[in-house]
């Protein structure tokens, strides 16, 4: 059974109660497939229940928490049940109720990732849409005033927190974190304090101990966590004697103080600071004298990178900005085109994007790609103001300019693809004490580890490039019909048509998909026109991970991969008729296993990240 799960729900918090539902129908129907739609769908990173890119559900079922919101006055429900009640009503059968939480689930680097150093708290004190909610903001600074020994990390939307704190234990992250860098923020936090906001979801979706100021607008049951130290007024006062009030504007409400709810006025600063030492008096949590520093002091790196498409280039750009992230650097990218969509999609959430390509940094690394035919320009002046501590100029296309624009002189270090291009840039700026080197392009081998490439039966030749007909030699007919070869290409040039020896596949931008369909050959050919130049070329890289030997040209970035163990560099096509006849499963087995241990020990993407932070040790 495939179903797809749609919601529209705007709130994070809101549609944070959205995740436990999928949980609870995974643990009643193991064997359904699950798919889900809504707003916002970086909640859903790496959660294990869901399917991405379905096809064709068997249904779909609109949900959401609306019934069970408007009768949470009586009903006794937690927000928990909303979406698991609304679903349930269109099924046949029960759903049973799960953990009283939501469900977000962190890579090992969001675990890793470190805003702060040392312990802290994280507070919201601001109430989005909801003036109802809002609390004193004198009482707020009050509150941290009172809890001197303890950190606070101040999060939230600057258009909502026109109030900041203030104290030498406050740091001021308002604005300055995407859902996922918060996320990560709240899991290595020791609590919260908030409002009824998504705060309070995020902590407890990390058990963490969260101190809420509630008022009377909405139902203790319908709100509070089991580990959450709840300040609610329900029962206090004539408009909420019985039941929450649930108005969403202090316009609405009918008793209040200026515009200060009477149930929220009620709340005293001592009332959140005794809450908050409860934690440690209980002994949940213990007192820390570590010092805390704001993690800005983490390196920053900028990336200047084409952006204009998910090309080559992109996809490496992509792998090298995953790796600082990962290893806990700030990650700036910048471009001087608009940036593609896709791309802007596949850069992890931390990845900010800025245009302030000249402020401080630690490291700039300019991925210089095409880019370098316009580095005498006036748009590219700018490069001459640069305040990065160190500089790296990662030359994979041509030479252009560099090393002859005057901004474009003595960086720090030059990195190439290709042995041709890194000589000929030593040969036209004649300066010895450069530091250049060659890697290969930086590509995440996991997907193409995994091939089990088959050797025997019929030689099947397999080529994929992004860039259409212009990269193929205008022999290839001539090469196939003299052979007796099956063929793959992803894709091929336009005019090549299936028959019974040649497959052609449409192009797959996704990784997974490329593995695949290396798997169904058992050679790799890499031949280009006649002045074709490719400095990587990442799909060789991607080829040999896969354990498929390679024959390509002597020359470019292949004469700096392709070695006599792991494949074949041709000086000429007319060798390759012949040497499709040599082939057996044995050699190419052996050359195929030689090209997977080559990639592993030599085209390891972790030598780009090596090679830029070296400049800082």
């Amino acid at each position: 059974m495939k179903i797809l799960l749609k919601n529209t729900q705007p709130l994070l918090g809101d549609r944070l109660m959205f995740t436990p539902v999928i949980r609870d129908l995974k643990a009643a129907h193991p064997d359904w497939q699950i798919a889900v739609e809504s707003i916002g769908p970086e909640i859903w990173e790496n959660n294990p229940h869901i399917v991405h890119n379905m096809v064709k559900p068997d249904a779909t079922y609109q949900i959401g928490p609306g019934k069970v919101t408007r009768g949470s006055k009586t009903s006794g429900l937690h927000i928990t049940d909303a979406f698991r009640c609304s679903l349930q009503e269109q099924l046949d059968g029960p759903i049973k109720q799960g953990l009283f939480k939501p469900e977000i689930f962190l890579s090992d680097a969001e675990k890793n990732l470190r805003f702060i150093d040392g312990p802290y708290w994280v507070i919201n004190i601001d109430c989005g849409p909801f003036s109802a909610k809002r609390w004193h903001q004198e009482r707020w600074q009050q509150v941290v005033g009172a809890l001197g020994d303890i950190t606070f990390v101040q999060v939230g939307l600057a258009r909502d927190n026109q109030y900041r704190l203030r104290g030498s234990n406050v740091i001021d992250l308002v604005d300055q974190t995407k859902i996922r860098e918060l996320f990560s923020l709240v899991y290595s936090a020791e609590g919260c304090i908030s409002l009824i906001s998504s705060l309070m979801h995020v902590a407890a979706a990390f058990d963490k101990p969260c101190v809420v100021l509630a008022g009377a607008r909405e139902p203790t049951t319908f709100e509070r966590y089991a580990n959450h130290r709840f300040i609610d007024m329900v029962g206090c006062l004539p408009c909420s004697a019985r039941q929450a009030c649930w108005h969403n504007s202090i316009t609405a409400c009918e008793n209040r103080i200026g515009d200060i709810a009477r149930c929220m006025d009620m709340v005293r600063v001592d009332h959140v600071v005794d809450a908050v030492k409860l934690y440690y008096e209980g002994g949940v949590l213990t007192k820390s004298n570590g010092r805390v520093e704001l993690a800005h002091k983490r390196p920053l790196i900028r990336i200047i990178t084409n952006a204009k498409c998910l090309g080559g280039a992109e996809r490496s750009v992509l792998q090298i900005a995953r790796m600082f992230c990962e290893n806990n650097w700030r990650v700036e990218i910048s471009s001087a085109n608009q940036i593609c969509s896709d791309f802007e999609k596949a850069l992890p959430e931390q990845v900010v994007i800025t245009n302030h390509i000249s402020r401080p940094c630690d490291i700039l690394l300019f991925y210089a790609s095409d880019m370098v035919f316009n580095f005498d320009q006036q748009q590219f002046e700018i490069f001459g103001r640069l305040q990065a501590k160190r500089k790296v100029m990662a030359l994979t296309y041509k030479l252009g300019k560099a090393g002859q624009v005057p901004w474009t002189k003595g960086w720090d270090k030059y990195l190439f693809l290709s042995t041709s291009l890194k000589e000929q840039f030593e040969l036209k700026t004649q300066d010895s004490k450069l530091k250049t080197i060659v890697l290969a392009p930086a590509v995440d081998l996991e997907p193409f580890l995994k091939v089990e490439p088959d050797y025997d039966g019929p030689l099947r030749i397999v080529r994929h490039s992004s860039q259409g007909d212009n990269k193929f030699p205008a022999d290839l007919s001539k090469i196939m019909a003299a052979t007796q070869a099956h063929y793959r290409f992803m894709p091929g040039p336009s005019w090549l048509k299936n028959s019974d020896k040649i497959k052609v596949y449409p192009f797959a931008k996704e990784p997974a998909a490329v593995a695949e369909f290396l798997g169904g050959g058992s050679c790799f050919w890499y031949l280009l026109p006649e002045g074709y130049t490719d400095q990587g070329p990442r799909v060789i890289v991607e080829a040999m991970a896969a354990g498929l030997p390679v024959i390509a040209e002597n020359r470019d970035g292949a004469k700096d991969r392709v070695t006599v163990e792991t494949g074949w560099l041709i000086d000429s096509h007319d060798e390759i008729i012949d040497l499709f006849h040599s082939l057996d499963s044995k050699t190419l087995q052996i050359k195929g296993q030689a090209a997977r241990r080559q990639a592993i020990e030599i085209f390891r993407p972790e030598l780009w990240y090596e090679q830029i932070i070296e400049l800082i040790k």
